[in-house]
């Protein structure tokens, strides 16, 4: 059964250090993840693989939230997108 959170927990962290919505950030961050899990579970131990993950989504939700590759997305008021609007119907 905890199996398939395993594998759920994997994805996750794939797409969440590759940024989502970007195939070539996936990529990279599969292989990433890969590498340190079983990096860890040959010199630290198979019980540390799953954490390794959780600490790297971790880690790069702080330094950069969008992931590897992901883009940055601005948000913008509803007032500055009305007021943008208004000036473009009265040109």
């Amino acid at each position: 059964m905890s199996q398939g959170y395993d594998v759920l927990i994997n994805a996750l962290a794939v797409s969440i250090i590759g940024g989502l919505g970007s195939t070539g950030g996936v990529i990279v961050a599969s292989l990433v993840v890969g590498f340190a899990q079983r990096f860890t579970d040959t010199y630290i131990g198979s019980h540390w693989t799953m954490i390794v993950s959780l600490i790297a989504i971790l880690i790069v939700l702080v330094i950069k939230p969008s992931g590897l590759y992901g883009k940055q997305k601005e948000l913008k008021r509803e007032s500055e997108e009305k007021t943008n609007a208004e000036y473009r119907t009265a040109e």
